[in-house]
């Protein structure tokens, strides 16, 4: 959850909004737990299912306001 909140931050310094389920930020920890190897696990997960499809929308869209279920 830190992580995206820091990503979050970011996002507002660029007037971007990010939103995050719990239960998606539960999945994601499940997922970073199921790799076994720490804070690398933690931000290749948070880097390929939150940044990417982050810049992505950014890239195709002007939306201000990015969710993440």
């Amino acid at each position: 959850k830190i992580e995206i909140e820091a990503i979050a931050q970011r996002l507002s310094h660029k007037g971007l909004s990010l939103k995050v389920s719990d239960e998606r930020i539960k999945q994601l920890s499940q997922k970073a737990a199921a790799l076994h190897s720490g804070a690398r696990g933690v931000k290749k997960i948070i880097f390929d299912e939150v940044e990417r499809p982050i810049a992505q929308s950014i890239l195709k869209t002007d939306k201000k306001n990015i969710e993440i279920a």
